[in-house]
C-alpha cells in the first residue's frame, strides 16, 4: 500500500515509531522525505512541514490449528472427509 504522511519532522517520525510498535509485521520501503517547505517564514524551522511518501506491506501468522481440531496433525478427520489411505507396504508406523 503506498502512503503519503504530511506533517512536521518530528510528527512523521512519531508515526513511524507507532508503525513500528504494532502487533504485526509491517514492511516499509522505498522512503521519500520531500523538500521540507516552512509555512510561517517568520517561525522556527522546526515548524517545517513535509511530506513523506512510502511502500508499505502487512503480513500476518496463520494460526495452527488447536489440537484434536479437525486438520491439526494427529486429529480424526473433518466429518465428511475422505479416508487416509493406508501406508504403503514396508513404511515405518
Amino acid at each position: 500500500m503506498k502512503l503519503e504522511v504530511v506533517g512536521r519532522f518530528h510528527q512523521v517520525a512519531r508515526f513511524f515509531y507507532g508503525v513500528s510498535k504494532l502487533d504485526r509485521i509491517i514492511n516499509v520501503e522505498n522512503i521519500n522525505l520531500g523538500k521540507p517547505i516552512n509555512p510561517n517564514p517568520t517561525a522556527d524551522e522546526g515548524e517545517s512541514i513535509i511530506t513523506t511518501s512510502c511502500l508499505t506491506t502487512t503480513f500476518h501468522a496463520n494460526k495452527a490449528p488447536a489440537p484434536g481440531a479437525p486438520g491439526a496433525p494427529g486429529a480424526p478427520p473433518a466429518p465428511g472427509a475422505p479416508p487416509t489411505p493406508p501406508p504403503p507396504p514396508g513404511a515405518p508406523k
